[in-house]
């Protein structure tokens, strides 16, 4: 029948799965005398728990709560919440599977509390960290205005200097032109006194020539006569 040819198959797949699973929990071996050779607690607790857990799923339930509650007592002392998390629920699987329920809801209970704690740990030190980065953040933005606020007053100082400079320079520049103004007007007038020194020096002049030359004049007639 049907139901007859299906019975290899699901034993094949049965296998196959069991066959999985013994490699997994070959590699957990082999990871866990790794991390005994280097004492590595955080690694020597999560392997312990991790073989637990492929334990529970061989049905080897003796083993199992062996390795889970050494990976617990480990995880507890080093204060590992991830392991401890993961320890309580596989010993709420392990006694669930083996009809244990009333100590499979208490390390449930445990599991859950354990969980709600780290994701609070966690979402404290998420909070702790978005703080710190908008604090840092909020504190690069104040530098970067302050800086843009440092420049814009060294523009405006630049700027006031140069106006300063050329105002200094506008006023320097008028100077000397009023200066040369005044300088030219000075010649200017003392050539006309000048001039006219010499116009009434010479209009003081012709009379005592012309009074010279007519004496001149009348001696040299009275000599000849």
């Amino acid at each position: 029948s049907m139901q007859a040819r299906n019975l290899p198959e699901q034993k094949k797949g049965t296998d196959s799965i069991e066959a999985k699973l013994m490699q997994s929990l070959k590699i957990h071996f082999e990871a866990l005398k790794l991390r005994e050779e280097i004492t590595d607690k955080s690694g020597i607790a999560q392997s312990s728990v991790n073989i637990g857990i492929v334990n529970i799923s061989l049905k080897r339930f003796s083993e199992a709560r062996t390795y889970l509650t050494k990976g617990l007592l480990i995880a507890e002392k080093i204060n590992s919440k991830v392991v401890i998390q993961e320890g309580y629920l596989g010993l709420s699987d392990l006694n669930s599977a083996t009809g244990n329920n009333m100590q499979a809801l208490e390390y449930y209970k445990l599991y859950t509390s354990a969980k709600d704690s780290l994701l609070n740990e966690t979402n404290s030190r998420q909070i702790a960290e978005l703080q710190i980065q908008y604090d840092t953040e909020k504190k690069e933005k104040q530098i970067e205005l302050l800086q843009k606020e440092t420049e814009l007053q060294d523009l405006r100082n630049a700027k006031n200097i140069y106006f300063i400079t050329g105002l200094l320079g506008f006023i320097a520049l008028a100077g000397i032109i009023v200066f040369l103004f005044f300088q030219r007007s000075k010649m200017r007038h003392h050539q006309n006194l000048s001039e006219i020194n010499q116009k009434l020096l010479r209009s003081q002049m012709n009379p005592h020539f012309i009074f010279n030359s007519l004496i001149a004049i009348q001696s040299f007639i009275y000599k000849h006569n």
